[in-house]
C-alpha cells in the first residue's frame, strides 16, 4: 500500500529526498516551513579581512549551517570589491580551532573557498550543542586565558552555549549572523491539512514556526494521529539528536526515526527500515 510523507521543508529543484522516496513507493508532500536572513554581513567582512589574530580569537563557534553561508556570502561580497585576504590572514582562519554543531554545518565549511585547505582536523564536530562545551573549556586551557571564542550565532539560539562560556569564565564575542522566519508560503500549505503515514521535522526552529502557524485544533489534530495506541498511527522522523529532542520537549512525542546520518539516503532507509520490521 502506498504511502504517503510529509516533509517540512522546501523543496529543492533536484531533491533527493523526493526522488528517493518515490522510487521507494512513498508519495512525498513538502512543506517550506523556513526562510533565513544574513545579518550583520559587514561586521563579519571587516573580521574576515583582519584575520582571528588581530580580532584577538582564537576559536570559532558554529551551531548551524546557515551561519557559514554568512561567512561565505560575506566573503563572496569582499571578492567583488576587489578586496582580498592576505596569505597570513587565510593561513590564521584555517588554523583556527573550530566547534561545530552537525555534520552538515562541517560540511557546509568545508564547501566554503576560505576554509577548505585541508585542516579540517582543527575541527570538532558534536551532535548537540551540549557535547561542545566541555571540549570548549578543555581547548581554552591552552590559550591560558588570552583571546576570545568568536561564537556566529542565529537569532533563535539557546541560552545553553553562551550560559556556560560564562560560568567557565571564557570570553566570547557573539555576532548575529543569520534571522530565521517563517515562509511565505507555510501558513497556505497548511490550510486543510491532511494527516499522513509520516511527518518529517528537520530542525527545532522548524518545528517552532509550524507550530505558531496552525491554529490549536490543527495542532490537536496532529498530536492525535502520532500518539502510538492505535496500529496505524501517524509516524515521525527527525534529521538528527537536536530536533528529536526538541520534538520530545515541545510535544512530548518520540521520533519513531532519527537519522543516523542528516541526508536524504540516511533517513529514507532509516524508514524504509522502520516500516518493514513495524509491519512484521
Amino acid at each position: 500500500m502506498t504511502k504517503t510523507i510529509v516533509l517540512f521543508k522546501k523543496k529543492d529543484t533536484i531533491d533527493q529526498y523526493h526522488d528517493l522516496f518515490l522510487k521507494h513507493g512513498y508519495v512525498p508532500r513538502f512543506i517550506p516551513v523556513l526562510d533565513h536572513e544574513s545579518r550583520n554581513l559587514q561586521v563579519i567582512k571587516d573580521m574576515l579581512l583582519v584575520g582571528p589574530h588581530q580580532a584577538n580569537f582564537n576559536g570559532l563557534i558554529l551551531t548551524s549551517q546557515r551561519s557559514v553561508q554568512a561567512m561565505s556570502e560575506a566573503f563572496n561580497f569582499l571578492l567583488q570589491q576587489g578586496q582580498t585576504l592576505s596569505e597570513q590572514v587565510v593561513k590564521e582562519w584555517n588554523q583556527l580551532p573550530v566547534y561545530m554543531v552537525g555534520p552538515q554545518t562541517a560540511k557546509v565549511l568545508s564547501e566554503f573557498a576560505l576554509f577548505n585547505n585541508g585542516h579540517a582536523h582543527h575541527w570538532m564536530v558534536y551532535p548537540r550543542a551540549a557535547e561542545l562545551i566541555q571540549p570548549l573549556i578543555d581547548g581554552q586551557q591552552q590559550f591560558n586565558g588570552k583571546g576570545r571564542l568568536l561564537f556566529l550565532a542565529g537569532d533563535k539560539r539557546r541560552e545553553l552555549i553562551p550560559t556556560e562560556l560564562a560560568r567557565a569564565q571564557l570570553e566570547f564575542y557573539e555576532v548575529q549572523s543569520y534571522a530565521t522566519c517563517a515562509h511565505a508560503d507555510l501558513s497556505r500549505a497548511m490550510q486543510n491539512f491532511s494527516i499522513p503515514d509520516w511527518l518529517v521535522y528537520f530542525s527545532p526552529s522548524g518545528l517552532k514556526f509550524l507550530l505558531s502557524c496552525v491554529d490549536l485544533e490543527t495542532r490537536q489534530k496532529l498530536l492525535a494521529a502520532c500518539q502510538k495506541d492505535k496500529v496505524n498511527y501517524t509516524k515521525i522522523a527527525s534529521i538528527g539528536p537536536t530536533t528529536s529532542d526538541y520534538i520530545w520537549d515541545e510535544l512530548g512525542l518520540e521520533s519513531d526515526v532519527m537519522a543516523k546520518e542528516p541526508d536524504a539516503q540516511h533517513l529514507v532507509n532509516d524508514i524504509i527500515n522502520f516500516d518493514q520490521s513495524y509491519l512484521g
